[in-house]
């Protein structure tokens, strides 16, 4: 799966601006998104803060058996 260009500050950010009553063709325009990613993106972190999404380098016990690692904890 190809990695977002986008952060997920910068994901959480473009939600908000909705949620805050911009339109969303407008903030899609703005930061270069289709609609389509808005709406898959809103569906994907609804309601979450940057603080409460998944942060990046932390190995899960399926991405260890995924990788041939024995997870013991």
């Amino acid at each position: 799966m190809k990695a977002s260009k986008f952060s997920e500050a910068q994901i959480a950010f473009v939600l908000k601006q909705t949620e805050d009553g911009a339109a969303v063709a407008e903030v899609c325009r703005k930061a270069g998104i289709s609609e389509a990613t808005f709406y898959n993106w809103r569906k994907k972190y609804a309601g979450l803060v940057p603080s409460e999404m998944k942060p990046h380098g932390v190995i899960t016990p399926g991405a260890k058996l995924a990788q041939g690692v024995a997870f013991t904890g």
